[in-house]
């Protein structure tokens, strides 16, 4: 089973949400902000500005919890994330090697 350090899963998440698409970078807007929804459209006016926003958000400190329920909107090929506190690593089922993103 792959394995990610916590602080390599967030640069990870952080890279691949610089190049997402509107419609994905939403998604991970209303992961991360449940209460704000936004729609594509949104995250279309400036999608470079809107992506940073988030990349801060997350670079912010965030629970492991996040960052798997992040994990699993880029990275939906991989399946059975979870945290593994003794680990301090993010782990998954599917392809290791290269991580390929959402969009």
């Amino acid at each position: 089973m792959p394995s990610v350090p916590k602080g390599r899963a967030i640069d990870l998440l952080s890279e691949t949400i610089e190049r997402l698409p509107p419609d994905d970078l939403a998604e991970v807007h209303n992961e991360l902000f449940p209460q704000s929804p936004v729609s594509a459209e949104v995250a279309s006016e400036r999608p470079a500005q809107f992506a940073q926003q988030l990349i801060r958000q997350l670079r912010q400190g965030p629970e492991a919890e996040l960052i798997v329920d992040l994990w699993n909107v880029v990275f939906p090929q991989h399946r059975g994330v979870f945290y593994d506190e003794e680990a301090g690593t993010i782990q998954y089922e599917g392809p290791s090697g290269s991580v390929q993103c959402a969009g």
